[in-house]
């Protein structure tokens, strides 16, 4: 154990984990991190992970799909049974019935309380993480014709947060060690890659966050750009290839349900040349309002949302890891290239200075659980005290945009780096918040620039006062 692991054990008794035990259990390709980092410290005894227990919890409440038919068998008989699962609802609109999936079981068009629709919401935008208590009923709709009935629900949370003491523990490090124990948690080796690196691979969580960030990371295949965000948080959705059509991300007139940009705190959409938009023009269209103020219209809806929209994507890279095509904005698909559209982006990141990840940038020994820290980032996003920081401490002047985005995303480098404002200073705001910002901005007037003349090169004049 070195010093950082020693300071993370101390400062955060009950909240870290250890990664090397969690990965041990086999589990962590199956199930979100988040889940595995709790099942290793709900039953560590001591220094050793109980591998019966874990063995016996997983077969009672994780299922295989080998073991589907004897549970389901189990159900029809008339046991009530409890599965940790991740339970989605749509609505089939020719019958106008919610329909329940399991996805452990292999069913799909099963029933659920209507009451649990209403306390859960986020049932509809089909995968919610949860407990939920199972049983059968022979008759459906007056008719014999069975169903799996989902008759309770219960979240899945495994921490209560103090957020207050998350935010006093920083003192305790300097930020070389704040750095590494974010890296940590995220699940990589902090040893493996260079500062700004660091840095950099730090600006994927900015939207998780902070409110509507909306970032376009484009980079090689194969470093983490996806995995941030499928793994360590369930505030987060993400779309990777197929269509996606306008009544799924913003509003369902049919059904008359908002999207699932009103469920979580960061839609992101991966691998974006794999994706398609039924109908395009209106999805855009609805989009930069949305952008801009959080706010869309469909038809006579009108919505609000805080979260952000991100894309990721792969480009072609030379030798050296840089971009073949300087204007690689082009390997988007034609539909997000108007520069309209794009504006309202907030900044891109340059996932081409990251390294292709083999097994030594996975992490080894303590890190943050990644359900503790993934509460902490949701929990953060509502304090505004940052925001006012920013506003404070900075001067600007030029493109209201260009400040927006710079303001949004060192607000956000900011709530990750340094939680506790009364010791922050404004040089360290400057090095490690703002600078990063106006660089990740930058990237994003260049290719504006190269796309149209009309927008400069040349950003905001946005500095410390």
């Amino acid at each position: 154990m070195d010093d950082l692991e020693r300071k993370i054990a101390d400062k955060f008794p009950g909240a870290f984990v250890d990664k090397d035990k969690a990965r041990a259990l086999g589990l962590d390709k199956a199930l979100p991190s988040f889940l595995v980092d709790w099942l290793v410290s709900k039953f560590t005894v001591g220094d050793d992970v109980d591998r019966m227990r874990v063995k016996q919890f997983v077969d009672k409440y994780l299922p295989d799909k080998n073991k589907a038919e004897h549970i389901k068998s189990e159900i029809v008989g008339g046991a009530e049974l409890k599965i940790i699962d991740r339970f989605g609802v749509s609505v089939n609109v020719s019958t106008g019935i919610h329909e329940l999936s399991i996805p452990s079981l292999d069913l799909t068009c099963q029933t659920v309380l209507p009451s649990l629709i209403e306390k859960y919401p986020r049932l509809l935008s089909g995968s919610e993480w949860g407990l939920g208590t199972l049983s059968y009923n022979p008759y459906v709709g007056g008719k014999k014709k069975g169903s799996v009935v989902l008759v309770d629900f219960q979240p899945f949370q495994a921490f209560s947060i103090d957020l207050d003491y998350y935010i006093d523990q920083r003192s305790h490090f300097t930020i070389e060690e704040w750095i590494d124990l974010i890296i940590r948690s995220m699940e990589y080796n902090s040893d493996k890659f260079t500062f700004e690196q660091k840095l950099l691979m730090l600006a994927r969580l900015v939207p998780v966050l902070q409110p509507r960030v909306n970032q376009i990371e484009l980079g090689a295949k194969g470093t983490g750009k996806s995995f941030v965000y499928t793994k360590l948080s369930k505030y987060v959705w993400l779309i990777s290839g197929g269509v996606v059509t306008r009544a799924q991300l913003l509003y369902d007139m049919s059904r008359k349900k908002a999207g699932i940009i009103t469920l979580y705190d960061h839609i992101v959409l991966d691998e974006i040349q794999t994706i398609d938009f039924d109908k395009p023009e209106e999805i855009i269209g609805a989009l930069k309002g949305y952008l801009e103020s959080g706010a869309f219209n469909i038809a006579s809806y009108s919505g609000t949302a805080s979260s952000g929209i991100g894309i990721l994507g792969n480009i072609k890279l030379t030798k050296d890891h840089k971009p073949v095509n300087p204007v690689f904005i082009v390997e988007l698909p034609p539909f997000m290239q108007e520069t309209a559209f794009l504006d309202r982006y907030h900044v891109i990141l340059p996932g081409w200075c990251l390294p292709r990840l083999n097994k030594d940038h996975i992490v080894s020994g303590l890190a943050l659980n990644s359900e503790y820290i993934s509460e902490i980032f949701h929990d953060l996003r509502l304090r505004t005290e940052y925001y006012r920081f920013v506003e404070d401490s900075v001067r600007t002047k030029g493109d209201l945009r260009d400040i927006n985005a710079v303001k949004s995303v060192s607000t956000g480098l900011l709530k990750l780096l340094f939680p506790n404002l009364e010791r922050t200073k404004k040089e360290e705001f400057e090095e490690f918040c703002l600078e990063p910002a106006i660089e990740y901005r930058k990237n994003l007037r260049e290719q504006l620039n190269y796309l149209d003349p009309e927008y400069k090169i040349d950003i905001a004049d946005i500095r410390v006062s």
